[in-house]
């Protein structure tokens, strides 16, 4: 069976979060922030979370260069 993805888009504060957990609770569905993911690899120290830091520490975004490869590790380890 093919998996299917969903994704929430928007500012901060426009519901993203609250949206995307009550559709993961009401259906039994895996939910993932990029947020707590990258806080995660921060405080694993991981290599990705180390180079994110970089960034952090000058007060940029993080690149996708970085935050693709976090989220498709996630992806995989969901089975």
């Amino acid at each position: 069976m093919k998996s299917r993805h969903l994704v929430f888009l928007g500012p901060p504060a426009s519901g993203k979060g609250t949206q995307g957990l009550r559709l993961a609770r009401e259906n039994h569905l895996a939910y993932l922030s990029t947020g707590a993911l990258l806080r995660g690899a921060l405080r694993d120290k991981t290599a990705l979370g180390q180079e994110a830091r970089t960034f952090l520490d000058r007060g940029e975004y993080v690149p996708d260069k970085i935050m693709i490869p976090m989220v498709l590790e996630w992806v995989g380890e969901q089975g």
